[in-house]
């Protein structure tokens, strides 16, 4: 939550218990003076005021309602208000927290690093990419480039060895690829419906390949460029898997994910998703489709 809705959480906070308070005080004719002071360097500075702490004698000492002239009445007048503060507090942060949530969530679905690309979720007919050359003549969405090259030049300092084997492809290109995964399955004995079932735990299917999106790569070492899970014993690749996040990168199908994802384990497929959301996917050990959905 960010400091301007803290703030004004805070603020409507000390001063909806101050009315109680004040009414509190004029039910037991008592000053409710001291309550106001504490109310403002306690609650408006952000401590914790646990429920605890706005029930019983401690509050009715802070807020002179038990100074000898309080009748037990008035005190049982006060304790309702305070109960009543109490829950209208928590009203306002319930509130306040649904709001932030949505707001959170409405980001997220806007923002063009976060978009969902898999067998559920086919990239949009009218989405268009805007990519520029990196290494190797490779392409990629221009928006996320300087942070993959940042990430290989560093990578390579650490002294491995990263290779670009893949990264944007347009649609022809998946069709071919898909085409020909099916054609080797085919070759090796499999019927056409065995050999698209195979090719699509391996292979997306055209229309609902991150490749497509533009902000997905494939990443080898050049010492061990085979595509298969033997990839995350490399140099490289434990770097790139242990490094990519502060990047902005992910490993898009990590391991143990594929009911989630609906692909193998791929330990060369990296995903641009930004620092900030990279990081928190990272720590927590998800996959974009839990992130999303948490």
């Amino acid at each position: 939550m960010n400091s301007h809705y803290t703030n004004g959480q805070d603020n409507i906070r000390a001063w909806l218990i101050a009315a109680l308070l004040m009414l509190a005080g004029a039910a037991a004719g008592t000053r409710v003076g001291p309550a106001l002071q504490w109310l403002q360097t306690v609650v408006i500075q952000g401590e914790n005021t646990a429920e605890t702490e706005l029930r019983g004698e401690r509050v009715h000492r802070i807020a002179g309602l038990t100074g000898g002239q309080a009748q037990v009445s008035s005190r049982g007048v006060a304790d309702t208000l305070l109960q009543a503060a109490v829950g209208e507090i928590r009203r306002i942060e319930e509130e306040t927290a649904r709001n932030e949530e949505q707001k959170r969530r409405e980001a997220m679905a806007a923002d063009w690093r976060l978009l969902l690309v898999n067998k559920e979720h086919p990239l949009p007919e009218d989405y268009e990419v805007r990519v520029t050359y990196t290494e190797l003549g490779y392409q990629i969405d221009e928006r996320c480039v300087d942070e993959l090259e940042q990430m290989l030049q560093d990578c390579r300092k650490a002294g491995h060895d990263p290779k670009i084997c893949s990264a944007y492809r347009d649609r022809q290109y998946q069709i071919n690829l898909f085409n020909n995964s099916i054609w080797n399955y085919q070759s090796r004995g499999y019927s056409y419906e065995e050999a698209r079932a195979l090719t699509a735990e391996e292979v997306a299917v055209p229309g609902t390949s991150e490749h497509e999106l533009g902000l997905a790569v494939d990443l080898v070492s050049y010492a061990n460029q085979r595509l298969n899970e033997e990839q995350e014993n490399t140099g490289a690749q434990k770097w790139l898997m242990e490094n990519s996040w502060k990047y902005g990168w992910i490993l898009r199908y990590p391991t143990a994910k594929k009911d989630i994802t609906g692909i193998i384990y791929e330990p060369w497929h990296y995903r641009y998703v930004g620092r900030e959301y990279a990081r928190e996917i990272y720590e927590k050990g998800l996959c974009l489709e839990e992130f999303l959905a948490q």
